[in-house]
């Protein structure tokens, strides 16, 4: 993650200021590209060494259905973007838990 720091200057009545705003770069210009194919034999998959996600139409029921697939798949890109190390098991109940937040806290 890195702060990109970004002034702005202003003049305010009789005086002239500058205000410096922090941008946060959190990818380094890494997007996570989302691509669709018809058939796969599971849902989606995330390539860490591409930063692409790719959704398999064919697996899912419904518009949502797609919607929580793109979602998973992109948490992915975002866990993989973080310092942090955890296993596979643990990725997956992470984002399983953070998908499900909205219907664990209500």
């Amino acid at each position: 993650m890195f702060l990109i720091p970004v002034e702005k200057s202003s003049n305010r009545r009789s005086h002239d200021y500058k205000k410096t705003y922090y941008l946060i770069n959190l990818w380094n210009g890494m997007g996570c590209t989302v691509d669709f194919r018809a058939t796969g034999d599971d849902r989606g998959c995330y390539y860490e060494e591409t930063h692409r996600c790719l959704i398999f139409l064919n697996s899912h029921e419904n518009l949502e259905d797609i919607y929580k697939t793109i979602n998973h798949e992109v948490l992915h890109h975002c866990i993989e973007g973080t310092d942090i190390t955890i296993d596979e098991l643990q990725e997956e109940k992470l984002i399983f838990n953070i998908q499900w937040a909205d219907y664990s806290i209500a």
